[in-house]
């Protein structure tokens, strides 16, 4: 297993001896840090009150390194640290029903499911108490907060903050991207025989896994020939390993007297890691070509016909 999160120890310590624990933060004058949140117990008279706060917070922790969200203590402001921090037990009326108002609502907070996310109940006097919400880092950011104007955040210091367009596209678009580069090669140094293959290189920056191709070659004269780590099947190719980035591949290779004068060439691609690619090549008069050439496929959709 991992490490343990600064969030998650916080969390497993509030639910070892809970209002041992919550008496001591407002006792301490606890300040807000960036994986602990408090709400005042005001604010879920109304679940429609409460449900863009909680929404904001969950996108906020998720989207930065996860936290604990309190509710039943205030916060105020220090004005020598300017830093918000416990001052006030200020209970949730209803504990029991609170937590099950926001766990009903959990799945429509966020853009996407919090995985797991934990929202407990703790009663303290009657039906007064808090709820302690735990906020793992997510597994797919960014989540955007559904209830909070659909925006997304960020968690900065003791703070919720819009997140900024930079950060934005990072998570949106990754750099550990798999990408595929097709090319048709030819020779025929004599004018004789024919020798011309395929090769496949991964030109993006994460390693493809499990990668594996189907092939469809409509011309008899094309034999198929491959090498490790690739292992030839029936119209088939699997990969025995990752296929790491800048590594390349020989689809097909082959050495003939001649070729049809149409061919068409396609392959599709699928690996764990990236959305399936099809290319297509239609080669006429493969054989009046004298000198060495290098060709582009032209990659389709794959839902085309």
């Amino acid at each position: 297993m991992g490490q343990k999160t600064a969030a998650l120890e916080l969390f497993e310590e509030i639910m070892a001896s809970p209002l041992d624990v919550l008496s001591r933060m407002v006792a301490t004058n606890q300040a807000e840090t960036e994986y602990l949140e408090f709400k005042g117990g005001g604010i879920a008279k109304a679940i429609d009150q409460a449900k863009g706060p909680f929404s904001e917070v969950l996108s906020a922790f998720a989207n930065t390194s996860g936290g604990v969200l309190v509710f039943g203590i205030d916060a105020r402001r220090d004005p020598k640290t300017i830093i918000d921090g416990a001052s006030a037990q200020i209970l949730v009326a209803n504990a029991l029903e609170f937590r099950e108002q926001l766990w009903a609502r959990r799945l429509q907070a966020t853009s996407d499911h919090i995985v797991g996310l934990r929202v407990e109940a703790i009663r303290s006097q009657g039906d007064e108490g808090f709820v302690v919400c735990y906020v793992p880092e997510g597994q797919n950011k960014p989540y955007r907060a559904e209830f909070a104007e659909s925006k997304y955040f960020l968690r900065i210091g003791d703070s919720n903050a819009i997140m900024p367009h930079a950060i934005l596209r990072t998570m949106f678009y990754p750099q550990a991207v798999v990408a595929f580069d097709c090319r048709l090669w030819y020779r025929n140094p004599s004018g004789g025989e024919h020798h011309y293959g395929i090769t496949l290189t991964n030109t993006g920056t994460a390693s493809a896994e499990d990668l594996y191709i189907k092939l469809t070659v409509t011309s008899p004269d094309v034999r198929f020939d491959t090498e490790p780590p690739l292992v030839l099947g029936d119209n088939s190719l699997t990969a025995e390993r990752s296929i790491h980035p800048g590594e390349q591949l020989v689809l097909i290779g082959a050495t003939g007297s001649t070729l049809s004068s149409r061919c068409r060439i396609e392959f599709l691609i699928f690996c764990k890691n990236a959305a399936p690619r099809r290319y297509r090549l239609i080669i006429y008069y493969f054989r009046v070509i004298q000198h060495t050439e290098e060709l582009d496929f032209d990659e389709i959709p794959v839902d085309a016909e």
